[in-house]
């Protein structure tokens, strides 16, 4: 017999017990030890410009070094795309998992990001390990392109390629650019134009949109580069096939730049209008206020703008871009230019709709920043959202308690029901990942017996979402 007869039932109890806590302490301790982030896989991590020693110390401590990221980009990508030294780089090639055309992100392979460094030494070494140099990613750049449109200027680096199998006048993006249209915005001088010239390419050749090496030029803002170019008899004041002339590529900008006065400025001296409309509505400065702007661009983009209010054909003006996709300093930027809410043009609501369209948590500060500013100019911002929803419904869907909070304080109905039937509390349903979101909505009056027009209650929504179903629902139930 395994037990004694003295075994109890209540020692059998208390033994139970002691070893489901044992359990759950060390499921926890596991579950704990699992969540520990891959420090490898943190761009912060390489920001620092780690040694030899540190990436082969958190590699013993457990780091896999072969593993991709949401995103998918794994330590190695990382370590090209900081700079990291040679034999950091050699040695994360060598481990298992890290096959030299191991395709990391938008299907780019380790020779992508050793361009995108202008790291040519590795480039050779990655070919001579057998690299393939012909892949196109997938938003259709070969590699001598992704060199291009990231700003390498460096002719040994395409030089290289060429030599190695590339073909300037071949290869296009799927926007039909090729390299010296790409480049065009990184250009300083001449030098480089007449490289690619050998290869049959120009700057007066035009992209599938008839967008031309000027064209491309304005988005770096590099004034002299662009005079230069007039002066050559290129044609400033050219416009695309949808209407685009160069002030809306100057206010594009690039990743590595934002132009300022002195290219909007030149761009008006050619004779552009900078308030010229393109042929779905936008304007340069509904462009330049999504979040590229400086403060002098912006006071001289809107100071050459007939009219603030005027809409692009999504119902968009400036000020509603600026709300949507914009900083904070773009929307006081407008102010200051003298921009007012014309409910003759649009209606108010559809400035707090703009700003709810792409709200994320992350960024709730610059909301309320938003927020307090439209505010100041009279608008309301507890009208409803689209499709009937409130803040609350926002707040919920996105799993913001302080959007869930502002939400309250603004006296709205907790229980308000959308035009698609939901409740914010069946909306959080849907989208949870913990219960906390849940638990507040049911704390402050969310009635747990109203149900979709399909007759489904808060707690069926949740018992259907996988994230939950282990987790304790009763407070659910109506």
């Amino acid at each position: 017999m395994f037990f004694s007869t003295s075994f109890t039932s209540k020692t059998m109890k208390n033994t139970f017990g002691i070893f489901m806590v044992l359990l759950t302490s060390c499921s926890a301790g596991l579950r704990a030890h699992a969540q520990e982030p891959n420090q490898l896989l943190d761009r912060e991590f390489w920001k620092s410009q780690p040694s030899l020693q540190m990436v082969q110390d958190r590699i013993q401590s457990g780091d896999d070094p072969t593993a991709l990221n949401q995103y998918d980009f794994d330590a190695l990508s990382w370590a090209l795309i900081e700079d990291a030294p040679v034999d950091i780089l050699r040695h994360l090639l060598t481990l298992e998992g890290n096959d030299v055309n191991k395709l990391t992100h938008d299907a780019r392979t380790y020779v992508f990001w050793a361009a995108y460094r202008d790291n040519l030494a590795f480039v050779q070494e990655l070919h001579a390990l057998g690299a393939d140099l012909s892949i196109v990613d997938e938003h259709g750049y070969s590699l001598l392109n992704f060199a291009a449109v990231t700003g390498q200027t460096n002719k040994e680096l395409y030089q290289y390629l060429i030599k190695h199998g590339a073909d300037p006048s071949r290869e296009f993006n799927h926007d039909g650019a090729h390299a010296l249209l790409l480049v065009a915005p990184f250009l300083q001088d001449g030098d480089l134009v007449q490289f690619f010239e050998e290869s049959g390419l120009s700057l007066s050749d035009k992209d599938k949109h008839g967008a031309s090496g000027f064209h491309y030029a304005c988005k770096g803002g590099n004034v002299e580069f662009l005079r230069g170019l007039v002066a050559e008899g290129t044609d400033g004041g050219s416009v695309d096939h949808v209407g685009r002339n160069g002030g809306h590529y100057a206010a594009m900008s690039t990743r590595r730049r934002t132009n300022g006065v002195e290219v909007f400025s030149l761009l008006r001296e050619f004779g552009l209008r900078l308030d010229l409309a393109d042929d779905e509505g936008v304007t340069p400065l509904m462009i330049y206020v999504q979040g590229k702007s400086e403060p002098d661009g912006l006071a001289f983009l809107a100071g050459h703008t007939e009219n603030l209010n005027a809409l692009d054909k999504s119902g968009y003006s400036a000020m509603h871009h600026a709300l949507a996709s914009g900083n904070p300093e773009d929307v006081q930027g407008l102010i200051d230019a003298g921009w007012k809410s014309n409910p003759a043009m649009f209606k108010p609501e559809s400035l707090v709709r703009a700003l709810a369209s792409n709200y994320a948590s992350k960024n709730h500060d610059a909301f309320m920043s938003k927020i307090q500013m439209l505010r100041a100019e009279g608008v309301n911002s507890n009208q409803l959202l689209e499709g009937g929803e409130s803040w609350f419904h926002l707040g919920a869907r996105t799993q913001s308690l302080e959007l869930l909070r502002f939400a309250a304080l603004q006296r709205l109905e907790i229980n308000q029901v959308s035009e698609a039937g939901m409740t914010p509390l069946l909306e959080a349903c849907l989208t949870a990942t913990s219960l906390d979101v849940l638990n507040w909505l049911v704390s402050v009056g969310a009635d747990v017996e109203q149900t979709t027009p399909f007759g489904e209650t808060a707690h069926d929504l949740a018992m259907e979402n996988e994230a939950l179903v282990s987790m304790n629902l009763d407070f659910l139930k109506p």
